[in-house]
């Protein structure tokens, strides 16, 4: 008797992958027809499941299905009391996207709007969704394409604290509450003096010294 196939095809979306391999689990819905009573479940290229003989099983996918991006299970009816039959589904895996965020630089001057932050450990030369949070407010830069090195840069920010970035690929988010604060250069600090008094009434020679400043920087 042959099993009632399950569905065709099943997407896993955003299966996060940690340190230690660790993913996300999937429960599945098998059945037999006829007059076959029981069954097993089957993965390839690899995967455990929480009992291979329960047609509703928890499937955890394995190192080499997540590498691979997707995984065939089959669900095979015992050869009694007839015939083994068998029927598969396709589960897709879309890994969730992991990066990291650091700062890249500060604002050059005050009120200048040329600080950069880093989004980095992404796959190269590829699209994504980002979203951050600026003042309250959730600043979209809608699809961006990082660089050949899996990093983007996001340009053109003010001073301000910037945090809960979202990166999305495939439908799959990944959120990192990171907080970045970005500040404007420090008021200069100086003091001034007479170094020289006018010699002469009218006269223009007279000094008043500024100091106190950074060297070799150039100031208004």
């Amino acid at each position: 008797a042959a099993p009632l196939a399950p569905a065709a095809a099943f997407r896993l979306q955003c299966l996060p992958v940690g340190p230690r391999g660790r993913a996300r689990r999937h429960r599945l819905s098998g059945s037999s027809g006829g007059s076959a009573t029981t069954g097993m479940w089957s993965a390839a290229p690899d995967g455990s499941f929480s009992l291979a003989t329960d047609p509703n099983a928890v499937y955890t996918p394995g190192p080499l299905a997540i590498a691979a991006g997707s995984a065939t299970l089959t669900w095979t009816t015992d050869p009694a009391p007839c015939a083994t039959a068998s029927a598969n589904m396709t589960l897709t895996i879309n890994p969730a996207p992991t990066f990291s965020v650091a700062l890249n630089s500060q604002p050059s001057g005050c009120g200048i709007p040329d600080g950069s932050i880093l989004i980095s450990g992404l796959d190269p030369s590829t699209n994504y969704d980002i979203q951050y949070d600026s003042a309250g407010i959730t600043i979209n830069l809608g699809t961006v394409t990082t660089d050949p090195s899996g990093d983007y840069l996001v340009t053109g920010l003010a001073a301000d604290s910037y945090n809960n970035w979202s990166v999305t690929i495939n439908g799959c988010t990944t959120l990192d509450p990171t907080s970045i604060g970005l500040t404007d250069p420090s008021a200069p600090t100086f003091t001034v003096a007479i170094t020289q008094q006018p010699t002469t009434c009218g006269g223009t020679e007279g000094i008043i010294t500024i100091s106190g400043l950074t060297p070799s920087g150039t100031f208004d």
